[in-house]
């Protein structure tokens, strides 16, 4: 209750104050006091219910504040109750949505509804993010929007169906951004090593998974001396390694 609000926001960022005092902080008239308690709530789901209905009920008078600073570190929060973050997936404020898609632990069900949103920033967030549900993934790569495939794609768990998919996509811009996947099979190398655009089969010539075979092609590829030079410099170790090998067996057979 001090009257310098800067004593007040030390009160409330510190994570140690009792529940109770917390609740009292939530109704602080002064925005900036009410951020240092967004910033420090923390939602411990193995509390007691009645402290974690206290803690709910703080973080859903904050998530509904009027003020867009108090909701906006609310968002950034990786230790608020879903049934907040819920309420901030439909923040009339779309950086507050933005930023909400990249907190690594909002949930799924949050994801959804920002992959649903009216603002494809908020939307491409969403679908790259690590928590969001496959079947979003599968819908969202048949996207009008380029920019919204391409955040498809940056997913660490895109299935590989859905990677083989994009990898023949019209936008170019996608199809590099499958290249850039580590989950990138040799199969779909394979299939994008005749690819009209010449940089992207510079990139099929320098991913990790292009094997012997694959690469031997690309060194004899006559469209481009960069395509063959990366593919020549890959293929040296391999090669190398394998005339070591031969020569061990033929020294062993002796």
């Amino acid at each position: 209750e001090d009257e310098d609000s800067g004593v007040r926001f030390q009160v409330a960022a510190n994570p140690y104050t009792p529940l109770d005092f917390q609740l009292r902080l939530a109704s602080d008239p002064v925005p900036y006091v009410k951020s240092g308690l967004a910033m420090s709530l923390v939602y411990d789901p193995f509390a007691s219910a009645e402290s974690s209905k206290v803690v709910e009920a703080i973080a859903l008078k904050l998530a509904r504040d009027s003020s867009p600073l108090v909701r906006l570190i609310l968002s950034e929060n990786e230790k608020v109750p879903e049934v907040a973050l819920n309420v901030l997936a439909g923040d009339p404020d779309f950086v507050i949505r933005q930023r909400l898609a990249q907190n690594l632990y909002v949930s799924q069900d949050a994801l959804v509804i920002l992959a649903q949103d009216s603002m494809q920033v908020v939307q491409a967030e969403a679908l790259k993010h690590r928590n969001m549900a496959v079947v979003w993934l599968e819908r969202k790569s048949e996207d009008p929007s380029a920019f919204i495939r391409l955040a498809v794609c940056q997913n660490v768990n895109i299935p590989l169906a859905v990677l083989e998919v994009l990898s023949g996509d019209s936008d170019p811009r996608v199809r590099r951004a499958v290249l850039e996947h580590e989950k990138t099979s040799l199969d779909i190398l394979s299939q994008m090593v005749a690819d009209a655009d010449l940089e992207i089969v510079k990139a099929v010539a320098r991913h990790p998974n292009a094997d012997r075979d694959l690469l031997v092609q690309l060194a004899y590829d006559k469209r481009d001396a960069e395509i063959r030079t990366t593919a020549h410099k890959r293929l040296e170790p391999l090669l190398r390694s394998e005339i070591r090998e031969d020569i061990l067996e033929r020294w062993k057979s002796k």
